[in-house]
């Protein structure tokens, strides 16, 4: 369960790394911004749950708009505290001294990454619910729902090809 015996190493960043690292916070804070901008114009009931096509589906008052994004925040926070101990991740290979380095940095990029996907979600919904509640409409936009879908998609195939990609490079 725990990883005791693989190596603790401080992975440095770069200018570029901690860039991306703050990327997903300023991506939750324009979302933000854009809510408390339009707060005032939201009617008392706000969609809160969509289907998959992006069609409302169920409505709650305006005030259940500050979960989601405050849930955004604490879930980016988390996943950027946890990418502090790369030790602790799950791995397809072995960590060894020999290859903590390269393994640890490649798991903080993928989760880097990740989490920018997961605040560039929270930032569409929430710019979704905003404006589908201001214009009384009865669902996402066409380029807000395929955008979605591309970051969903994304965010599941990019590590599998990357673990996949990851053992191969180990076989040979």
């Amino acid at each position: 369960m725990f990883h005791d015996d693989r190596p603790k190493i401080d992975i440095e960043k770069s200018v570029q790394d901690k860039f991306l690292q703050l990327t997903p916070f300023i991506l939750l804070g324009i979302g933000l911004v854009y809510t408390l901008i339009n707060y005032n114009s939201l009617p008392a009931q706000v969609p809160v749950h969509f289907n998959f096509s992006g069609e409302v589906t169920n409505y709650a008052e305006k005030n259940s708009i500050w979960f989601l994004t405050i849930l955004g925040f604490v879930l980016t926070f988390g996943m950027y505290k946890l990418m502090r101990y790369p030790h602790q991740f799950n791995y397809p290979v072995k960590i060894t001294p020999e290859n903590a380095e390269k393994q640890y940095k490649s798991a903080i990029k993928m989760m880097t990454y990740m989490n920018i996907g997961v605040a560039s979600l929270f930032l569409i919904i929430n710019y979704e619910i905003v404006r589908v509640s201001i214009n009384s409409e009865s669902g996402f936009s066409l380029i807000s729902h395929y955008v979605l879908n591309c970051i969903l998609l994304a965010m599941v195939v990019v590590p599998i090809i990357q673990v996949v990609l990851t053992i191969r490079k180990q076989k040979n």
